[in-house]
Order: C-alpha cells, then structure tokens, then sequence
C-alpha cells in the first residue's frame, strides 16, 4: 500500500519538478546575461504555469531605452556560446516601449500572462508595469520617439533584426516542411521591441477574444 501511495506521490510531484528544472536552466542563463543595461529580466511563457517537457524556457528582457538591440545581440550570443538551445529569447523591449504596451493591455489572456511571468531582476519595476496595465495615455514612449537615435543603434538593429528575421524565415520553412506548422512563428522587430509571435500563441488569442479561426 505504502509502494503505491508513493508512486503515486512521485507521478504528482512530477510537473512540479520539470517547471523547478526549467526555471533553474532559465536562471542559470540569465544569471550569465550581463544585466546592467537590464531594466527588468523574467522568464514567461509556458514555463512560467506548467510546462510540457519539450517546452523552451521563454526570456522576458526590458532594457534602457538605447540599449536594446545591444542586450538582444549579447542574448543571443551567450545563448549560442552556451549551447543552452532550450532558451528562446521571445519578448525584449525598451523600457519606453514596455511602458506603452503595459498602459495598452486589454485582453485576459495577455493579462494573465504578465501576471503569471516570473521575475528574476527588476522587480519593483514589474510591479509598476503591472499597476498600470490598461491605463492607457502613457506619454513617456512619444517623448523617446523624439530622442536622438544614436549611428551606432541604428547599424546593431539594422543588423540584427535583418539576421533574425531571415533566421526565422528559415526556421518557419523547416517547421512546415516536417509537419510542424502549429510550430511557426512570426518574428516581429522594431527598434523599441523584438517578439516573437507563435501561430500556437495567436490562437489562443483568437480563442481567448471568440474570433473565429
């Protein structure tokens, strides 16, 4: 009897030890990641209600507002030189912009999200963020659309956002041909924000608003 109770024990505690394992493999990345440019850092996604085993470990970055694209190269490169493949970089944004999106959040499922996102650097300022999502008006992303963009910024977001978007094409094309079209994404840049936009992700959102598919 106590055998039994035991597995049964075991099979309960499971989930519960893969999401421990991930977040511990999330936080050994971001724990590498030099964050002093580094507004807020978190891990997102699946990971951060109960994952499947093949799940990523999905990196939530903010940064100052003209760092960027230079913490999303630095991302990536570490995430490369690690051979941490499990870690997919999907949502980074400048501080500005993080405060423009947060202030616009309307549907249940986005706001869910956020709240459900675990922190790792920046707290207070993920409490802010959540205190004023849809409360809408922020002024503070128009002033930084105004602000000098630096040559350097420009050529690093050029570059980058260039290499991933077409990176992503590739991935895409890949995914189709093996019969994993639920798998694809959109890659979405700008030189404020990086997202990567699952088909799966979109769904739910449809499903979430009751549009039809």
């Amino acid at each position: 009897m106590s055998d039994s109770r035991e597995k049964s024990s075991d099979r309960i505690q499971a989930p519960y030890d893969l999401k421990l394992s991930k977040i511990n493999y999330g936080l050994e990345f971001l724990d590498k990641l030099h964050l002093d440019t580094v507004v807020f850092a978190g891990i997102s996604g699946s990971v951060s209600y109960m994952p499947k085993e093949n799940d990523d470990v999905d990196i939530f970055l903010i940064t100052e507002d003209d760092a960027l694209w230079s913490v999303i190269a630095r991302a990536f490169l570490l995430r490369r030189s690690l051979k941490m493949h499990d870690i997919c970089i999907s949502l980074c944004m400048s501080r500005s912009y993080a405060l423009h999106y947060f202030s616009n959040i309307e549907e249940d499922l986005i706001i869910s999200d956020a709240n459900h996102v675990i922190p790792v650097h920046g707290h207070d300022f993920y409490r802010y963020l959540l205190s004023i999502m849809g409360k809408k008006g922020n002024i503070l992303y128009e002033r930084s659309q105004k602000s000098r963009v630096s040559l350097r910024r420009t050529v690093l977001f050029s570059a980058m956002s260039s290499f991933l978007l077409l990176k992503g094409y590739f991935v895409n094309i890949a995914l189709k041909r093996n019969g994993k079209s639920a798998e694809a994404f959109r890659t979405l840049a700008a030189k404020d924000y990086f997202i990567l936009d699952s088909e799966k992700y979109r769904l739910l959102k449809m499903k979430a608003s009751g549009d039809s598919l």
